[in-house]
């Protein structure tokens, strides 16, 4: 399977629709940056777009949680969608299929730190950092509220856990 993996910014809200058997779906569009030094000592940056799409619980997290500006990581599957304009002109888009989002700081979240700690089933509203792990059938949700700007929140669809591997750990 190929993999990407990129950290960069939203550049718009997230939009989410449902499909035809009720599956919720989300998509939203991050700018990464790439810094680099050209042979003559030229300091240059270049960004590239990804449309990111993600399904299930995932997509309503996102959803809810995520708004232009916030700096996320994203690892999927990479396609490239091709398209050619009236005029003629051709492009592709590079769209990324995601299992794994992590909210990292940066941007603005669009509920407090204590909402954030409720959706992971905890009631945790301290100033310190706390930390809860919520494994459903489609995602595994952790939320780390802290103070300041280094609250995040890791979603990666996972399959189920069994209690027996569980117990092992």
């Amino acid at each position: 399977m190929q993999s990407i993996e990129i950290i960069g910014h939203l550049g718009a809200n997230p939009e989410m629709r449902y499909m035809e058997d009720g599956q919720p779906l989300t998509d939203f569009r991050v700018a990464a940056n790439r810094r680099y030094t050209t042979r003559d000592g030229e300091q240059r940056e270049d960004t590239s777009w990804y449309t990111v799409q993600t399904r299930g619980r995932t997509a309503e997290t996102c959803n809810e949680f995520l708004s232009t500006g916030r700096q996320v990581f994203v690892r999927g599957s990479p396609s490239l969608r091709e398209w050619q304009t009236d005029d003629g002109r051709h492009g592709a888009d590079i769209e990324i299929y995601a299992f794994d989002v992590q909210f990292l700081g940066g941007g603005r979240a669009k509920t407090s730190r204590a909402a954030t700690t409720r959706t992971a089933g905890t009631a945790t509203n301290t100033a310190a950092t706390a930390a809860t792990t919520a494994t459903t059938g489609a995602a595994a949700i952790t939320v780390t509220a802290t103070t300041g700007a280094a609250a995040g929140i890791s979603i990666s669809s996972v399959r189920p856990r069994h209690r027996a591997a569980d117990s092992k750990a």
